[in-house]
């Protein structure tokens, strides 16, 4: 990852400085790691298939802040933050799910913590 002159934020970029064209990174690196049928360009082999099914780089998007959220507790800031929204309601309207188990469980501990965790 690099910084680009012109913005502030973080791209990925092509070989020759320039952010990459996410057409290419998926035809050329991420579909044959999931399909394994065509050669990588990046890591320069044909790699197994992965035994997934490639949905998009929205979904991935997605993914990454429905994880972020959860291994956070239920911290949509976080998410807010890594999807670069402006407003957290946008992430709260687009995300808000409900109660995670995990974030369920850590806030019980946070609100009512064992002899255990008092004794740390």
């Amino acid at each position: 990852m690099q910084k680009s002159g012109k913005h502030d934020d973080w791209l990925i970029g092509s070989r020759n400085g320039t952010p990459v064209d996410l057409h290419n990174l998926v035809a050329r690196v991420i579909r044959p790691h999931v399909d394994g049928n065509i050669k990588c360009v990046r890591c320069k082999k044909v790699p197994k298939a992965s035994q997934h099914q490639w949905k998009s780089l929205y979904a991935g998007r997605r993914c990454a802040a429905t994880l972020a959220i959860q291994r956070t507790g239920g911290n949509f800031a976080v998410a807010q933050r890594l999807l670069r929204h402006k407003s957290l309601k946008t992430t709260l309207d687009v995300y808000n799910k409900g109660l995670t188990d995990l974030a369920l469980q850590q806030g019980m501990e946070q609100a009512y913590p064992t002899a255990k965790q008092l004794e740390s």
